[in-house]
């Protein structure tokens, strides 16, 4: 499976860090609860292939909600 983000060239990324006009593949699909809250979230982890750019928001690999708690 893909996906892929709409137009503003390659180069530019949107406000979550995300390229925009690139194409990305998933390589997972899983559900996550949040210990603090008890909400679930269905997330999917993405592969850029080129590997420039990343994520940079809520559940992103370095946000503070990724705790033992949530990974165990």
């Amino acid at each position: 499976m893909g996906a892929g983000t709409d137009g503003g060239g390659d180069t530019t990324t949107n406000q979550c860090g995300i390229a925009n006009s690139h194409a990305y593949s998933i390589l997972s699909a899983f559900e996550l609860t949040d210990s603090g809250t008890s909400t679930t979230y269905k997330l999917l982890l993405m592969r850029n292939p080129w590997g420039t750019t990343g994520y940079s928001s809520t559940w992103s690999k370095t946000d503070a909600k990724w705790t033992a708690a949530n990974i165990a």
